[in-house]
């Protein structure tokens, strides 16, 4: 039988940090052990957008306990977000909030994350969960956003083959404040608008920025799926992307990255922000 008590004492300071953090700690409790015996089934319906680049969209990819459990567990974890600079043939890592103002919580051998990063595997044709990087939670408060970018650069070892963006919460940032956030879409600038009309429920087709692509909203438990890579392993221009703006409220996200070959979490710091300046 699995000890559940072994498994909260790898991840004892996330745990504790969220237990002063949560309005129900037993509910907490349900979530984290159910996650730590087992992986509970989860369904979601797919739509395919685009195959070159593939881009799927993913409807309740993130069900709501999970999403409330991410939301308050990242609370306590945030540091500034990064990205990285080219410096010769290196690349380092630096603050440059007039490109990219979010803020960013990594996760570590969590029961319910680990399930979440099974998830990603499988979706993938069952890849080997050893590829998939540490979970992102990445923070948007007003006027906060991350410019054209993409998730892959030139050269590097072990690349990210493919990323999930799945929306976690919009909302006001205020207990007892219900409004939605608004701004915060994810913005494909290489993808054309000639699209059916149908797919204006997920995707702002009112958009009045003038800005060419294709811009999906911030709608909570969905995801966005695409490969960063062509079939043969290069990498795929037409991936680039953008987190617009946040006007009002804040946006929760959670990034999900597979590389090529098994991520080496000793290297985290060294790869922390692979999408490079532009």
């Amino acid at each position: 039988m699995l000890d559940i008590s072994s498994i909260r004492e790898s991840g004892s300071s996330l745990y504790h940090d969220l237990s002063t953090n949560v309005t129900s700690v037993s509910a907490f409790d349900l979530l984290y052990e159910q996650y730590a015996m087992a992986c509970p089934e989860h369904s979601y319906k797919t739509r395919i957008f685009s195959m070159d680049p593939l881009i799927i969209y993913l409807e309740n990819y993130i069900s709501a306990p999970e999403r409330e459990y991410i939301v308050n567990l990242a609370e306590s974890q945030y540091t500034k977000s990064e990205v990285a600079e080219a410096m010769g043939d290196d690349r380092v890592s630096a603050l440059v909030p007039d490109y990219r103002s979010s803020q960013t919580a990594y996760f570590f051998e969590d029961p319910v994350t680990q399930c979440i990063e099974d998830r990603a595997a499988f979706f993938q044709g069952n890849l080997p969960v050893e590829r998939v990087e540490a979970l992102q939670v990445v923070k948007y408060t007003v006027g906060d956003q991350f410019r054209q970018h993409w998730d892959w650069w030139e050269g590097a070892d072990n690349p990210r083959i493919s990323t999930f963006f799945a929306y976690l919460a919009c909302d006001s940032g205020e207990s007892g404040n219900e409004d939605r956030c608004e701004g915060g879409a994810t913005h494909f600038s290489d993808l054309g608008k000639d699209f059916p009309r149908g797919w204006c429920d997920v995707i702002d087709c009112s958009d009045d920025s003038e800005l060419d692509g294709v811009a999906f909203k911030p709608i909570v438990g969905n995801a966005i799926f695409w490969s960063n890579v062509h079939p043969n392993g290069t990498y795929h221009q037409g991936t680039y992307h953008a987190g617009m703006p946040v006007k009002k409220g804040q946006k929760v996200g959670l990034n999900i990255w597979t590389h090529r070959d098994e991520f080496l979490y000793s290297g985290l710091a060294d790869e922390d922000e692979m999408p490079t300046l532009s």
